[in-house]
């Protein structure tokens, strides 16, 4: 929605009005979700760009800076390559991004492939 007429939303000051309609437009969706008033978010240009934010904000909540290392991302084997490249980006080894098999039905066994010797 903020570049239906090509401007550029990245602050305030750049774009007033485009700023305000970002924050009413998620202020809107997160109350359409049923999120509570601290809610809130921003829009990206794209998927992959969403994806990276998304898992860096993700690392950030669950580890510390010198756990960066030891940290293991759990996929699926239909997770969209944009994840893999992410991670990637974000800093994680190959041996840290562990891809999970899913069934017929696009369901996740991680309980019983994480427990087969």
């Amino acid at each position: 929605m903020t570049c239906a007429y090509n401007t550029h939303a990245g602050s305030w000051m750049q774009s007033s009005s485009a700023s305000l309609l970002e924050g009413e437009v998620i202020r809107w969706m997160c109350d359409q979700a049923g999120y509570p008033a601290t809610a809130g978010g921003l829009f990206l240009s794209g998927g992959s760009l969403s994806n990276l934010t998304a898992l860096a904000a993700a690392r950030n909540a669950r580890l510390s800076e010198q756990e960066y290392a030891i940290g293991t991302a759990y996929v699926s084997d239909q997770t969209h390559s944009s994840v893999a490249k992410g991670l990637r980006i974000l800093g994680f080894r190959s041996d840290q991004i562990r891809k999970v098999p899913s069934d017929k039905n696009f369901v996740i066994k991680i309980f019983v492939w994480m427990f087969q010797p």
